[in-house]
This record gives structure tokens, C-alpha cells and sequence, in this order.
């Protein structure tokens, strides 16, 4: 599963998906107005292919007809990688380049 994680978290868009769901272990994401913030290209971006993506490998469960979003049971396969992205200080990652 650490490849699937890797590819998943590959977009910006699936990231903040995560890190909104990691926040609150019980929460519901309404597609239409948490994520997508009214931008329809947007929303059919995640309709099309990044909720399928996450709810395919099961990190996800998404209710399309009620347009919700909540963890899946995969989701704690996530936890390591969004808790180390969430503490990391970028210069310790990338380190400082002198001019």
C-alpha cells in the first residue's frame, strides 16, 4: 500500500482532502461547499477523478448522491505520512541553498 499512498498523495488537491479528514477522526466533507468552494472546474475535478482515486483504495467513503466525504478503512494507512507532512519543518526537508 506505501506506493498507492505515495501516488494518492501526489496531488495537492487528494492532500488537503486528507488533512481536512485527519483533523477530526468523525467528520463529513461536503464536496459542493467544503471542497470544491463553489469552483465548478474544480468540483468536477474531484468528482471525475480525484474522490474516485481516494474512495477506489478505499481512504475515502464518498456518498455521491448526498455529496459527503468521510474516512474510509484505509485511512489509517495515511496517518504516518499526513502526521509527518503536518509536523516536518520545511528546512529540515529542503535544505537551505546559499547564494
Amino acid at each position: 500500500m506505501d506506493d498507492v499512498v505515495f501516488e494518492l498523495f501526489a496531488s495537492s488537491v487528494r492532500r488537503e482532502i486528507l488533512a481536512s479528514l485527519a483533523d477530526d477522526p468523525g467528520r463529513e466533507l461536503s464536496v459542493s461547499e467544503e471542497l470544491a468552494n463553489g469552483d465548478d472546474q474544480l468540483r468536477v475535478s474531484l468528482y471525475h477523478h480525484h474522490l474516485p482515486k481516494l474512495a477506489d483504495e478505499a481512504v475515502i467513503r464518498w456518498d455521491r448522491e448526498n455529496g459527503t466525504v468521510i474516512r474510509g478503512p484505509n485511512f489509517e494507512a495515511c496517518e504516518p505520512l499526513l502526521r509527518f507532512l503536518d509536523t516536518a519543518d520545511t528546512e529540515s526537508v529542503v535544505p537551505a541553498v546559499d547564494r
